[in-house]
């Protein structure tokens, strides 16, 4: 991203959520507070910006009239919207099955969830690249907006910071359950860094947890809309750092105490998160996984690649 500069993708997710949200109230990821944070400047631009051709990547010219209902749909909604609903549910039953625990949101940009959240047994950590956070923290301020008890923001440069120092010096407690959610990041990030995150992450996670990232599959074809997604936000100034194999991730949970759970292809993405999700098609197709072990533990595969891992 760009030094001393907000991530501008945070603020497209931040959109999306909340374009989609006006549209489809009734939705059960509605996410009611999304265009309050991201701010009506802020808003109107971005719509400006796709009406009028200017975001590029994922219109299809320069000055070139869009539909915004239709751009937005095919290209920024189906993975923040899918994935959301995805982490809710999981979430959900790590929660109910552990009580007091923790939520650790890695990227969290414009995530709202920390004041969405009534549970005040939930410890809800946002981490995130300081520029990001302080045009975060900034809004908050500007809405007046309180802050509960359980609310922690940490913020990390992924690329050079530990975490997990960060992390602990802001209240994680290694013996409370803790949820973790990457999701989005490790796009951005070296597959060493990945690597270094999770291991750091098992190190210090002394209770029961869980974790789910998502990343770019290489060994799958690169479909159109994937292709134009890339390139908007190599344009916007953040780069993505590549396509990753699969035996990278495995050879990462192979060195912490995470291992697989369940995976999802697009139509189980489809079928379980995005259908009655008004013109939300999922990414692409994926290839399964066999277990490492025979537990009751799951792994998940979302879109456009999740995965779920359950600690040891």
């Amino acid at each position: 991203m760009i030094e001393n500069k907000e991530s501008m993708t945070a603020k497209l997710c931040a959109f999306a959520r909340a374009f989609y949200s006006s549209a489809n109230q009734t939705s059960p990821n509605n996410d009611y507070l999304a265009k309050e944070l991201l701010g009506r400047h802020e808003y109107a631009s971005i719509h400006e910006m796709i009406k009028t051709g200017q975001c590029p990547g994922i219109c299809p010219s320069y000055n070139h009239h869009c539909n915004v209902h239709d751009t937005v749909c095919k290209y920024l909604a189906p993975i923040p919207i899918s994935r959301d609903i995805f982490a809710s549910e999981k979430f959900d039953e790590f929660s109910k099955k552990h009580g007091n625990c923790q939520y650790i949101i890695c990227g969290a940009g414009l995530d709202t969830f920390s004041f969405r959240n009534q549970n005040e047994n939930i410890e809800v950590f946002e981490i995130d690249h300081p520029s990001t956070q302080r045009f975060k923290l900034e809004r908050i301020k500007q809405l007046d907006w309180k802050f509960n008890r359980n609310i922690h923001f940490v913020s990390v440069d992924f690329s050079k910071d530990n975490m997990m120092h960060n992390l602990i010096e802001n209240g994680y407690n290694p013996y409370q359950p803790a949820f973790f959610i990457i999701l989005g990041l490790t796009y951005y990030l070296t597959i060493e860094q990945i690597r270094s995150l999770v291991e750091k992450i098992s190190a210090v996670a002394w209770a029961p947890s869980a974790l789910i990232l998502d990343y770019p599959n290489k060994d799958i074809h690169i479909g159109e809309r994937v292709r134009r997604l890339s390139k908007m936000t190599e344009n916007l100034g953040e780069k993505m750092t590549g396509d990753f194999d699969v035996d990278d991730f495995i050879s990462i949970l192979n060195m912490t105490e995470y291992y697989y759970i369940e995976h999802y292809t697009p139509s189980d993405i489809q079928k379980n998160y995005l259908n009655g999700q008004t013109n939300l098609m999922a990414f692409k197709t994926f290839t399964s996984y066999t277990p490492k072990s025979n537990t009751h533990k799951i792994i998940n595969r979302a879109d456009p690649c999740f995965y779920c891992c359950g600690h040891k």
